[in-house]
């Protein structure tokens, strides 16, 4: 799949903005629709870039196909000029196989963050998007032995994903976490892509960041040049709802403010469900999207 901007495509109205802010949408949206239609859909629509979901794969992960169902995905989309700017890793038992103190429980959730690595230089995506290693305990006030810890966890494990990932040749983006623990903080996450930072960067969860009390616009400026990804959504800042800009109490124009502020060109990628069975509620869903974008409600905030 080429590059929007390589195709000069200026009915891409909704995709690019006068500022060079390229939005996209993760593929979670469509994920009723078969991946390959899913793409289609995202390119027919105009939407200028992607993310590719995790859940979209997690099967092939699973029957051991992975390898051949990229290489038939790649085949069946191969005239669709949307650009793969991003996919998201496994996360969950991930997460925790990367925190484990069972070094060989560790060194499996390594090995497997580096097949996913493999798998994004196949599809052509430019970044990577991984949870922080995480061992399950949620604590909003954690002792400083297990902010220590979970610090120590994440510096070890990040240093060996970003040795591959540079080897691979895909960049990595730290999220911030839902949880409000260590991870879910920009200076978490600085600290963490300090010990690689010519392959680690940040991934801004505008969701997730709301939820733990951040203002978006504020996280974006603290970051600053260590972020490379981003999830856009909304919610009511009590729990990780997953909703379109302005249905939730985001400050969009704090955000949008603070991107321009440290002049962020990478993409803004809506990650916003659909339905796992309701290929008609996905569409739907893909059309309020674009009118949302084409709308220029989001394309033309005011500088905060």
């Amino acid at each position: 799949m080429g590059s929007v901007s390589a195709r000069g495509d200026e009915r891409r109205i909704w995709g690019m903005t006068s500022g060079g802010r390229r939005w996209g949408v993760d593929t979670w949206m469509l994920e009723a629709l078969p991946l390959e239609k899913a793409v289609q859909a995202l390119d027919e629509a105009g939407i200028a870039c992607l993310e590719y979901a995790y859940e979209c794969f997690s099967r092939f992960e699973k029957d051991g196909t992975m390898r051949a169902r990229i290489r038939e995905l790649l085949d069946e989309t191969s005239t669709c000029k949307i650009e793969p700017s991003q996919m998201h890793a496994p996360y969950g038992e991930l997460d925790t196989q990367l925190a484990s103190e069972d070094e060989s429980v560790r060194s499996q959730g390594i090995n497997r963050a580096g097949h996913w690595l493999e798998y994004a230089n196949m599809l052509g995506v430019k970044v990577m998007v991984f949870h922080t290693a995480w061992d399950g305990v949620s604590c909003e006030l954690p002792s400083t032995e297990q902010i220590s810890r979970a610090r120590d966890e994440n510096l070890r494990a990040f240093k060996e994903i970003g040795q591959i990932a540079t080897d691979v040749g895909v960049r990595v983006a730290v999220e911030n976490r839902l949880e409000g623990t260590f991870g879910s903080r920009p200076l978490d996450l600085l600290e963490i892509v300090g010990v690689d930072p010519d392959v680690l960067g940040v991934c801004l969860d505008t969701g997730h960041a709301n939820v733990n009390g951040l203002a978006c616009g504020q996280f974006a400026r603290e970051v600053n040049d260590s972020l490379v990804a981003t999830h856009i959504h909304d919610n009511d800042g009590r729990s990780d709802q997953h909703l379109l800009p302005f249905m939730g109490n985001i400050d969009w124009d704090s955000l949008i403010g603070g991107l321009d502020v440290i002049s962020y060109s990478g993409p803004l990628i809506l990650e916003v469900p659909g339905s796992d069975r309701d290929e008609k509620l996905c569409l739907n869903r893909l059309r309020l999207t674009k009118e949302l974008l084409s709308s220029g409600l989001m394309r033309n905030r005011r500088r905060a």
